[in-house]
């Protein structure tokens, strides 16, 4: 009797999935055979040296230059956001099309200058941006804190009138374990639940951004990004992922 009841335990022990939390678990497979990318759960976890000085990340709302100018949000924590990357990816939302010039811009406290400027001339549109540094000449120092700032020139003549949204950012290596857990997730949405529960937010986004432009069609994928948004308080993007 005694040897039965330890071949059931064990059965049920081995029935037991290893890696409940969700993070780089495998997606469920379509009837016609892709994978679908809805059985992922992004947790972000911020690491506990990364939680600081409170940042400004919402702008806009007002009236400028004749017309109601769009709510702006950088999309990054309300602490420094971490980054692995050398040149990571930057995201922002626009409530409304933004029909003025619109500027990106990267400082860090050692440099008189901004580290990075970009500007966008033509006419940017609703919802969630995103720009990667890998096609400019700007690399990220390992643990140095950047200020990044996205801002509409309502008029050119008059700065202050800026609408302006910043983030902070700071690159960190990335640890043996990220490196292990990175190399068993099985896909790149894996990989940014991972990232996620690993505090390291920008590159949990820029994953899941890279993927929905990929699938447009995939609400799955936005109702992820619309989760990891809520949990950074960028309610208003999450919205718009949910329409």
């Amino acid at each position: 009797m005694k040897k039965f009841a330890l071949s059931v335990t064990l059965a049920l022990l081995l029935a037991i999935p290893l890696n409940s939390s969700g993070a780089g678990k495998e997606p469920a497979v379509k009837k016609d055979g892709k994978k679908q990318d809805s059985g992922f759960f992004v947790n972000y976890k911020p690491k506990a040296g990364s939680i600081g000085r409170p940042v400004l990340r919402i702008g806009g709302g007002t009236r400028g230059a004749g017309y109601n100018t769009p709510v702006l949000a950088a999309l990054a924590p309300d602490h420094v956001g971490l980054t692995t990357r050398e040149k990571p990816t930057l995201c922002w939302y626009l409530s409304d099309r933004a029909r003025t010039r619109l500027e990106i811009t990267i400082n860090d406290e050692a440099s008189p200058r901004p580290v990075f400027e970009r500007e966008f001339t033509e006419a940017t549109e609703p919802g969630i941006q995103c720009m990667s540094l890998a096609g400019y000449d700007v690399s990220l120092t390992p643990d140095v804190e950047y200020q990044w700032f996205v801002a509409i020139v309502v008029d050119p003549e008059h700065r202050s009138r800026d609408i302006v949204s910043t983030g902070m950012i700071k690159r960190v290596m990335p640890s043996p374990q990220l490196i292990s857990q990175l190399g068993s997730a099985g896909s790149e949405l894996g990989k940014a639940a991972v990232y996620a529960s690993e505090g390291i937010w920008y590159d949990a986004l820029s994953l899941l951004s890279a993927r929905i432009i990929e699938q447009k069609e995939d609400r799955g994928l936005r109702a992820e990004r619309a989760r990891l948004l809520d949990q950074a308080g960028l309610t208003a993007a999450a919205a718009f992922d949910r329409q």
